[in-house]
């Protein structure tokens, strides 16, 4: 008989940590990936008999069967996709993660006219796994994928509680600190320029915005939706300016931000003297103009790896610690 004692499974955290390498070397290892030294094979697969360490089915069906490629699936508008700064440095992120694993990345904007054929692509067995970025997918694109294979979101999962695969900023906590900012500074007449507010993050920031107002007794002196380009922002501003005469605005959107201090500029106003702007990413539009932009930071290319590290961690059968939600902080310069 047994002592009563149940050991506890290993994990691939576990072998990463006892043979010193890190988590995607020991997935290259147990999906035969040839991108790992023989050096580190050794140490993985010493640190797996220690362990007792047992691959899932699916990690050692993966090792016969993997294609070696990744889609990361963009449910944007082209030119969209290509205008957003949010987009390079989280796909940056994303490629050098699954490189290192030995893994292709490939991309398929889902709003093209090659829609049809992409889904068959990625529904066709092609792909080992997908990464869905600000995903806008229709709810049956959706659950074909997810029944397909592994996919993890960057950006709230459509399905969290039966599938929390997902990668996100803390946007509660950002527009909090936005506003929290400004009414620091002593502004109480605070508007707020969201993005599209069917987007789970640009909804979450009003909420933290609103957040912030309300324990100060304060409402927002106006808000507004816009496309999140530096057009929306300056349209959005403008339609703001039109009916409120804020002394500061939360922008959800580093180039919206400098869509809306043009407007600003246009109407007479002086950033940030008359109108105080915050923005949210801290994208390279933060700091490619004067004046620079006081933002609210997420990391956008650790963001990136994580969706990956996530991924790969279900291509090699383990359970992921899921979801990840990133810290979020305030970077404070010249326009608020």
């Amino acid at each position: 008989m047994g002592n009563g004692v149940t050991q506890k499974r290993a994990t691939i955290r576990a072998v990463a940590k006892h043979a010193g390498v890190s988590r995607s070397t020991v997935s290259r290892v147990l999906t035969g990936s040839p991108s790992v030294s023989d050096a580190a094979r050794k140490s993985v697969q010493q640190a797996i008999d220690d362990l007792g360490y047992v691959p899932s089915r699916a990690a050692q069906s993966l090792a016969t069967k993997r294609a070696g490629v990744a889609v990361l699936v963009i449910p944007e508008d082209i030119d969209h996709f290509f205008a957003e700064p949010f987009f390079t440095p989280v796909i940056t992120g994303i490629d050098a993660e699954l490189s290192e694993a030995g893994y292709i990345l490939t991309m398929f904007i889902a709003s093209s006219e090659a829609r049809e054929k992409g889904e068959q692509y990625l529904l066709s067995g092609a792909a080992d796994g997908a990464l869905v970025l600000s995903h806008r997918l229709p709810d049956e694109s959706v659950r074909q994928l997810m029944g397909s294979i592994p996919v993890v979101f960057g950006g709230l999962s459509p399905c969290p509680d039966s599938h929390p695969y997902y990668v996100d900023a803390d946007n509660r906590e950002g527009g909090y600190l936005a506003a929290r900012h400004l009414i620091d500074a002593g502004h109480t007449k605070i508007a707020m320029i969201t993005g599209d507010l069917e987007m789970p993050a640009s909804e979450h920031r009003l909420e933290g915005f609103n957040r912030a107002l309300k324990e100060e007794n304060l409402v927002a002196e106006g808000i507004e939706a816009g496309a999140s380009t530096r057009r929306g922002g300056y349209q959005a501003m403008g339609e703001l300016l039109d009916t409120v005469r804020p002394t500061a605005v939360f922008v959800g959107g580093d180039l919206m931000a400098r869509g809306a201090m043009s407007c600003a500029t246009d109407r007479g106003l002086r950033v940030p003297e008359d109108v105080a702007v915050v923005g949210f990413d801290d994208a390279a539009a933060a700091t490619s103009e004067w004046p620079q932009l006081t933002t609210i930071r997420q990391p956008l290319n650790q963001y990136g790896r994580e969706m990956a590290r996530m991924l790969l961690n279900l291509l090699s059968g383990e359970e992921p610690d899921a979801p990840v939600v990133l810290p979020v902080e305030l970077v404070v310069r010249e326009t608020a």
